[in-house]
């Protein structure tokens, strides 16, 4: 029941896929919170506050024009590679699993937590 009240809310702030990302993974930490969009359209990038970035998925200057709602990226893997970290600065905050790294932060530090 959760998971239909998420999706029919509009006032949850919207958390898209960068990739494919499985809804009934997401489900039990999003739900109630936020509403998911596994195959993002233009007008959901357009509102998205949250970004679930796979492996594969390049968050670019482009991708992040389409997204100026986007106040967190949460990648999937590791590394930064097809991130590009200073067109996502003006984020507040980038995260990757196993570690955070402050972007509002002048120190530019990353800490780790596991």
């Amino acid at each position: 029941m959760a998971a239909l009240v998420a999706e029919q809310s509009p006032d949850f702030p919207v958390v898209v896929a960068l990739g494919s990302v499985d809804p009934a993974l997401v489900s039990g930490v999003l739900d109630g919170h936020c509403r998911f969009v596994a195959a993002p359209g233009e007008a959901e990038l357009a509102v998205a506050e949250g970004a679930i970035a796979r492996a594969d998925a390049r968050v670019d200057r482009a991708l992040l024009r389409q997204a100026p709602a986007l106040r967190v990226i949460a990648r999937t893997g590791v590394g930064t590679d097809l991130i590009d970290v200073p067109a996502a600065t003006p984020i507040s905050r980038c995260s990757m699993f196993g570690a955070q790294m402050d972007t509002t932060s002048t120190s530019g530090s990353a800490s780790t937590s596991r």
